[in-house]
């Protein structure tokens, strides 16, 4: 487990705070490489990573958010799936 904050790719300065963006790009030897950048424009301009990384085919994106948000979400998701109530 990591215990300090992701650099961001883009200004290269520490991320703090959520939500963050995370790429996973593979280079022409099939090697990963992983970028974080801040969520929004400046730092996140996905013309500036296609220059960056060239070569490189983007295999995966995605955001990152504290677990406790993403608790209380999936309960309300579940929430929503088991009472019918909720949906007349």
């Amino acid at each position: 487990m990591q215990d300090k904050n992701p650099i961001c790719d883009t200004c290269k300065t520490e991320i703090e705070f959520f939500p963050y963006r995370i790429v996973v790009l593979k280079d022409e030897m099939d090697h990963p490489i992983i970028a974080n950048f801040h969520f929004f424009f400046p730092c996140w301009d996905l013309d500036l990573l296609s220059q960056r990384y060239p070569e490189c085919k983007l295999m995966d994106a995605g955001l990152t958010y504290p677990l406790e948000i993403l608790e209380k979400k999936l309960k309300y998701v579940s929430n929503l799936k088991k009472n019918e109530e909720l949906w007349i």
